[in-house]
């Protein structure tokens, strides 16, 4: 399964397929006023990211989203968290490098989530 991943990874350009995810669709007329004119290709993306993550306290913090894949949820936590530091962590050489390439404000690095290397209480969340 790995060389797939790989695979269908090589064959992407680094701004596509930012979220491997179907997103979260907000019902109202203003759902999505929060989001910025620039980001609102990613409004379902953005919507889902926002509600599996309300109420955590992310001002300041340091996140790690491990399987970051290609890198969407780190970007969209640059752009609204206010988190002081953010670090994606996924397997394939090739998302890691699409993800530095697209999204300025996280970092990202190629590893094993199974081994992370990164002391115990290295991040807040």
């Amino acid at each position: 399964m790995t060389g797939l991943y790989r695979q269908v990874a090589s064959g992407l350009a680094p701004d596509d397929l930012p979220f491997m995810n179907y997103g979260y669709a907000e019902r109202g007329a203003d759902a999505y006023a929060w989001i910025r004119p620039e980001d609102r290709a990613y409004k379902y993306h953005f919507s889902l990211a926002r509600r599996v993550l309300g109420g955590l306290p992310l001002q300041g913090a340091t996140m790690l989203e491990i399987g970051s894949g290609r890198g969407g949820n780190c970007g969209y936590l640059a752009r609204y968290s206010g988190a002081a530091a953010i670090l994606g962590i996924d397997q394939c050489w090739e998302n890691v490098a699409a993800s530095r390439r697209a999204f300025a404000g996280a970092g990202f690095v190629c590893g094993d989530a199974s081994r992370l290397p990164f002391a115990d209480a290295s991040f807040d969340v």
